[in-house]
């Protein structure tokens, strides 16, 4: 797929893939922090400073037992999303529910 800007792809696919495997979406499957935050760090190579993909990255390393790394993301993502249009949606993915960690 060529550069576009914005994308072709629109729609977050890293960021949903991170939520659901951090537990979102009434998965049956205990969360898988590792995977999610691969998907998060993923998604911040391309998008950097992206307040979705901070805001799991912090939640997965907190699940992972990284509480001093999360808070790095957990400042950058606050300041991410003063500059949002809408700071208020439940996940990068409403239509699968809220994140829960």
């Amino acid at each position: 797929i060529p550069y576009l800007e914005p994308p072709r792809w629109y729609y977050p696919p890293r960021q949903c893939l991170g939520f659901v495997l951090l537990g979102g979406a009434h998965v049956t499957q205990p969360p898988n922090a590792t995977a999610a935050l691969g998907a998060f760090s993923r998604d911040l190579r391309d998008f950097p400073e992206n307040a979705w993909s901070l805001r799991g990255s912090a939640a997965a390393l907190r699940l992972l037992g990284r509480s001093d790394e999360a808070v790095s993301f957990e400042q950058r993502a606050s300041i991410a999303w003063q500059a949002a249009d809408s700071a208020d949606l439940p996940s990068p993915c409403p239509q699968l529910g809220q994140l829960m960690v």
